[in-house]
């Protein structure tokens, strides 16, 4: 109602006695000054207009909507500060994400200096922060984010101040510095969601400093945490790097670590670091490797040839009884597949992982989506159920894992990768990661579709393939986009010579960006460089698209289960191939005469 006034208001030209021209805000303020009041937008209904859109990621918009209402927004912080603080942080916010910092910093600065504590406060602290980073102020960034721990103590965002702290004194050389913030995170947020990088942190703090023997401790309180909860991530990262210092550093532990990588590539093979522990194995002790190859392969075959559906479905009966469920059924019958998936959306609820505590339940209304044609809702409620609780490789897993990874839009992924030399999982699990096959998705940087291709990107790749009159618009049909992705992919992986991992931080970060980091660290082998990535989101990026196209290939694959990896120094490999499977190349040593 208050978009439709305002539009309203702002169309109407001609008043009723037929004057061009007249306002309309003046007219209504002279002849009917009660209604005109209780219609006028106020401030608190710009704020809370910019509050959705920042759930749009409308960052333009919002800077259109307040950015000349800074003086307004300062006055009220005090008095009203869930409309003037409030509307600060969103301004602020969107300056940020636009990363235009010179504008973002001082608008920051103002909510931080009038509003009282609270959460837009905290938030705008640390936003701040990130903004001083990211232009140049990496002494005012950590001072700003030392703030967030010793002023809000309480709030969550203690310990992720401490944590940025620890990384960017890491990054500007200052060791120590950064070591003595980690340990406090360890000392006062030790159930914290930081905890596991902050002792990854101090763990490669001791690595980066030639002290390898000083990560041992950090490295096995990584590695004892558990490989199914939401730390899952820094528990098997410690585990495998423990093995890999272990063989470093301890040869009296040879048969120790060994025996970890067996472990891991066995028990953790969906995973980033499950890969690496195998293709680590291989290069140790290639008889061993052989074996748990084939143990592997046994694995995949039972996986690949096991049931994707079970033969009844058994959800909780109070969720079947529900009449928003009850319609998605007849609905579904009647072929109404839109309407039915809004229905099992809303008979979900907003938070169905705790309104519907009942694996049962969370893989019927998945499979009810799926049928709907409703790829992203299908998995993104077990993708959310897995990062509580990350199920086993097991054949009795595997409908729950085929619905959190499922093959979404592969007809059209399959017709545009085939005549390429990798294989069209990788792209699978790219999407995944990329769009969580919404075809619709635009993301906050403008990134649109399956395969989240920028418009300049977009249109410079489609000129080179021949399409004239591309239109933003036609990157949301999945063909056209998958068309369009791939084919950007393809020139990646050209330049990289099929270095795969490359292939992929280059497609999230930029060509250049990767060059970069090969003229700095290109001399680090695979695992190490990707660890030293210095962009968090490219790095984390890499490891799931890699270890997302690790488990596509366990479950739906036809070949060797491990991802191929070229684990040694980065740049020398890009003149090698992808290594032969495990068991393979020691089946062709075993019979080479």
């Amino acid at each position: 109602l208050e978009r439709a006034v305002a539009a309203a208001k702002r169309a109407w030209t001609v008043s009723p006695r037929g004057q061009a021209g007249a306002d309309a805000e003046t007219f209504l303020d002279a002849n009917e000054s009660g209604v005109a009041q209780a219609l006028r937008r106020s401030l608190a209904d710009d704020v809370a207009r910019a509050a959705s859109l920042g759930r749009h990621h409308a960052n333009k918009d919002i800077v259109a909507l307040l950015d000349g209402q800074r003086t307004a927004l300062r006055d009220a912080a005090s008095a009203d500060p869930d409309t003037g603080c409030a509307g600060l942080f969103q301004l602020g916010r969107a300056w940020h994400k636009e990363r235009e910092y010179g504008r973002s910093v001082p608008v920051l600065q103002t909510a931080d200096s009038v509003c009282p504590d609270g959460d837009d406060r905290v938030k705008s602290v640390y936003l701040l922060a990130q903004g001083k980073a990211r232009s140049g102020d990496p002494a005012g960034a950590i001072a700003t984010f030392l703030r967030l721990p010793d002023e809000f103590a309480s709030h969550s965002y203690a310990d992720d101040g401490l944590w940025q702290a620890s990384r960017i004194a890491l990054d500007e050389g200052h060791p120590t510095e950064a070591r003595r913030y980690a340990e406090r995170i360890v000392a006062d947020f030790s159930d914290g969601d930081m905890a596991g990088a902050t002792l990854w942190n101090l763990a490669w703090s001791a690595i980066a400093a030639d002290q390898p023997a000083d990560a041992l401790p950090w490295l096995k309180t990584m590695a004892a945490g558990d490989p199914r909860g939401p730390q899952r991530g820094e528990a098997l990262k410690g585990r495998y790097w423990l093995a890999r210092l272990q063989l470093q550093l301890l040869p009296d532990r040879r048969e120790e670590a060994l025996s970890a990588l067996e472990s891991l590539v066995l028990d953790e093979p969906m995973d980033w670091y499950g890969s690496l522990a195998g293709w680590r194995l291989a290069a140790e002790d290639p008889a061993r490797a052989a074996s748990a190859g084939e143990r592997l392969q046994a694995l995949a075959q039972a996986l690949r040839g096991a049931p994707r559906e079970p033969d009844d479905f058994e959800p909780l009966q109070r969720f079947m009884e529900q009449p928003a469920a009850v319609r998605a059924l007849a609905l579904l019958r009647a072929g109404l597949l839109t309407d039915s998936a809004a229905e099992w959306h809303r008979a979900l609820g907003t938070d169905p992982l705790t309104g519907w505590p009942d694996e049962a339940t969370w893989l019927f209304a998945s499979h009810a989506l799926a049928v709907a044609g409703e790829h992203h809702g299908s998995h993104d409620l077990l993708r959310k159920a897995f990062r509580q609780e990350f199920p086993t490789a097991s054949a009795d897993n595997v409908a729950l894992l085929a619905h959190a990874y499922p093959q979404a839009f592969s007809d059209v992924i399959e017709e545009h990768t085939r005549d390429y030399a990798w294989e069209g999982l990788l792209f699978q699990g790219l999407v995944r990661e990329e769009s969580a096959f919404n075809p619709e998705v635009v993301s906050w940087a403008g990134a649109i579709g399956l395969s989240q291709l920028m418009w300049p990107t977009a249109k410079e790749t489609a000129r080179r393939m021949g399409i004239s009159g591309l239109r933003r618009a036609d990157l949301r049909d999945p063909s056209t986009n998958a068309s369009i992705g791939t084919t950007y992919f393809e020139g990646l992986a050209d330049r990289w010579h099929g270095h795969m991992p490359l292939a992929v931080a280059s497609y999230n970060a930029g060509p250049g960006a990767v060059n970069r980091w090969l003229t700095d660290r290109g001399n680090l082998e695979l695992d190490a460089w990707v660890e030293t990535i210095p962009y968090d989101q490219t790095r984390d990026y890499v490891k799931r698209v890699v270890g997302s196209w690790q488990i596509y290939r366990l479950l739906y694959g036809d070949a060797d289960p491990l991802v191929p990896l070229r684990t040694g120094p980065v740049v020398l490999a890009l003149a090698q191939a992808d290594p032969a499977p495990p068991f393979v190349a020691e089946a062709t040593a075993a019979t080479t005469p």
